[in-house]
């Protein structure tokens, strides 16, 4: 897995967020998850940029598309001139697609690492973790802190 890269976004379940923010809707809440993971990543025009979704209930390419398109429009709101990105998106089965599960494992490690306080899987892949983006971990982060955290393995627990 050289060269191999992840970004992780992480959006903890906040029932008064869910409601407001995004409709009591598990598909809008989602998607969400998706334009802050591709936020700031799609930036270069000589690259074509494929992005597979894991085919879920609720999951469609047309809501993918909209969140993509949402994240390439802010980030050329920030630029001084706009870029034009070429990309292809699709919902897929995971079983066809392994690339998938290798992203299924680190989360699943990330998931044991949070609510469980197990370390040992985590460890083993954190170098496979570059980034993660606590969206909703107010407490910890605050408004003085950034909620972007670059992991580093821990002490076994």
């Amino acid at each position: 897995m050289e060269n191999f890269k992840s970004y992780i976004v992480i959006g903890r379940k906040r029932l008064d967020l869910f409601h407001k923010k995004h409709n009591k809707s598990e598909s809008e809440f989602y998607f969400d998850m998706v334009y802050h993971l591709l936020k700031d990543r799609l930036n270069r025009e000589d690259v074509f940029y494929q992005i597979l979704l894991s085919t879920r209930a609720g999951n469609s390419g047309e809501k993918l598309k909209e969140a993509i398109e949402k994240a390439i429009e802010r980030d050329n709101k920030k630029r001084k001139k706009p870029i034009a990105i070429h990309y292809d998106c699709r919902t897929i089965p995971s079983d066809i697609t392994p690339e998938l599960s290798i992203i299924d494992y680190l989360m699943w490690a990330l998931q044991r690492y949070i609510l469980l306080q197990e370390s040992r899987f985590y460890n083993a892949l954190v170098e496979k973790m570059n980034l993660i983006i606590d969206l909703y971990d107010f407490e910890k982060f605050g408004s003085k802190n950034s909620n972007y955290t670059i992991l580093k393995k821990i002490n076994s627990r």
